[in-house]
């Protein structure tokens, strides 16, 4: 008979995922193959739809010669919710930021469930058969910026969640300990094509991440430091 809580169960169960991602010997930054993520998800207690989970994504670079799997250095890592276009609530995402508050505003606009429904300019068909991701975090650690390394990182974790062909949201951080709202904001209208901007959320929108293989995946210039502030 099992002694722990569901809630207990589910975080012994993802501290012994945590413990796959084993330090390798060998792999460094320069000589990695790829940038892989792990993806752990969880129900959030706070929304009572089952569909809205929140998912920790670990990020790592591999080198397939000498690395197993879940094995490699460790350079980061993302924070998301995923939902889709009936189940997310203002009450929800006001319990956890202003931020998020913002992204579930734009979804609605999206989804033709806002004041102007299916006239929004942001209004996309796509977008009710589809799955909703909000980026709370996208975080590189210090010693892996600057590298170049921004898009791939991004683009392996939005993929290993789901994110494929999928509708994404960020909203740029303002913070000044990040890289400032305007770099910010272009990096992530750079993602993919298709990125719109509100003014109103100051949230960005990506339909159909990755249709046709469009999503950016390397970055050309730019020194990638925390990219979004945590929910």
């Amino acid at each position: 008979m099992c002694l722990l809580s569901y809630t207990q169960q589910k975080v012994h169960f993802i501290h012994f995922l945590i413990m796959f991602i084993q330090p390798s010997e060998e792999t460094t930054i320069d000589n990695f193959h790829e940038i892989r993520a792990l993806c752990l998800y969880e129900q959030d207690d706070s929304c009572p739809f089952e569909s809205t989970m929140k998912i920790k994504v670990i990020l790592y670079a591999q080198n397939y010669n000498w690395d197993d799997k879940y094995q490699g250095i460790e350079i980061g890592h993302m924070k998301l919710y995923r939902t889709d276009s009936y189940y997310s609530s203002s009450d929800w995402a006001d319990c956890h930021s202003q931020m998020l508050l913002n992204m579930h505003y734009m979804k609605q606009e999206v989804c033709g469930d806002g004041e102007k429904e299916w006239e929004s300019k942001l209004f996309n068909e796509d977008s009710i058969s589809s799955d909703h991701f909000f980026l709370t975090k996208m975080y590189l650690k210090p010693e892996f910026r600057g590298k170049k390394l921004g898009y791939e990182a991004m683009h392996a974790g939005l993929m290993a969640c789901g994110a494929n062909r999928q509708f994404v949201y960020v909203c740029p951080s303002k913070s000044p300990e990040d890289m400032g709202f305007k770099f910010l904001k272009k990096f992530y209208m750079g993602m993919d094509i298709g990125t719109k901007y509100s003014r109103k959320y100051g949230t960005i929108v990506c339909p159909n991440y990755n249709s046709n293989d469009s999503a950016k995946k390397k970055s050309s210039r730019v020194p990638t430091r925390e990219l979004s502030t945590v929910a």
